[in-house]
C-alpha cells in the first residue's frame, strides 16, 4: 500500500471552482437568455453596419472616378458634372483631342448624351477659347438648313446672323463664330447641363 497514491474531489462548503474548470454548459447558462439574445443582436447589427460601410465606400469611390465636382461661383450651390468634361457656370463641357467632320462630331456628342456646342454668349465664347487652347477652328452645334436658307442650332433655335461664305458647317474660331466646309476635320465641343447641388 505504499505505493498507492489516492486522488478525492473535496466539496468544501462556500467554495467554488475555478471558471475555467467548469464545464463549459454551466458556465454558459449563468448568463440570463436576455444577455444572450442581445449579445447576437449586436453582432448582426455589426455585421450590418460593416456591410453598409463597405457598399457605401464603393459606391463613393464610383462616384468620385465618375464625376468631378466644382463649385459654382453664384451661391453656394456646387455642380456635377461626368469625369474629363469641364464645369463652367451651369453647364459642363467637353473637348476632343481627336478631328472628325461635323456629322461624327455632332453623332458623338449625342452619344455622350449631349450635343455639339450652341451659344450666343460671347462670356462663353471667351471660356471656350481658354479650354480649347486652339488656334484652329473647333465644331460647334450650328448648321445651314437648305430648304429653310437658314442658319439652325442643333437645338433647334435660329441663329440670327449670316456667316459668309459658301460653307455649311459653323466652327468657333478665336472668339469667333465662322462658317466651314462640314467634311473638314476639325476638334469638336460637346456641352450639357451640370447636375446642380
Amino acid at each position: 500500500m505504499a505505493g498507492e497514491v489516492v486522488y478525492a474531489d473535496l466539496n468544501i462548503p462556500g467554495t467554488r471552482l475555478p471558471r475555467s474548470s467548469q464545464p463549459h454548459s454551466e458556465y454558459f447558462h449563468q448568463c440570463p437568455h436576455w444577455h444572450q439574445l442581445v449579445l447576437k443582436i449586436g453582432a448582426a447589427g455589426y455585421v450590418v453596419l460593416l456591410m453598409t460601410v463597405i457598399v457605401l465606400s464603393v459606391w463613393g469611390k464610383s462616384l468620385h472616378t465618375s464625376y468631378s465636382l466644382a463649385s459654382v461661383s453664384q451661391g453656394s450651390r456646387c455642380v456635377l458634372c461626368p469625369r474629363y468634361w469641364l464645369p463652367y457656370k451651369e453647364k459642363c463641357y467637353w473637348v476632343s483631342k481627336e478631328t472628325r467632320m461635323w456629322n461624327s462630331s455632332h453623332e458623338d456628342c449625342i452619344r455622350k448624351s449631349s450635343h455639339l456646342l450652341v451659344t450666343q454668349d460671347q462670356e462663353e465664347m471667351d471660356y471656350i477659347q481658354t479650354i480649347t487652347s486652339e488656334k484652329n477652328s473647333v465644331w460647334i452645334g450650328l448648321n445651314f438648313k437648305s430648304p429653310e436658307r437658314t442658319w439652325i442650332w442643333v437645338d433647334g433655335s435660329p441663329f440670327n446672323e449670316n456667316l459668309p461664305g459658301e460653307r455649311d458647317c459653323g466652327v468657333l474660331k478665336r472668339n469667333q463664330i465662322a462658317s466651314e466646309t462640314c467634311s473638314a476635320e476639325l476638334k469638336w465641343i460637346c456641352r450639357k447641363d451640370a447636375l446642380l447641388i
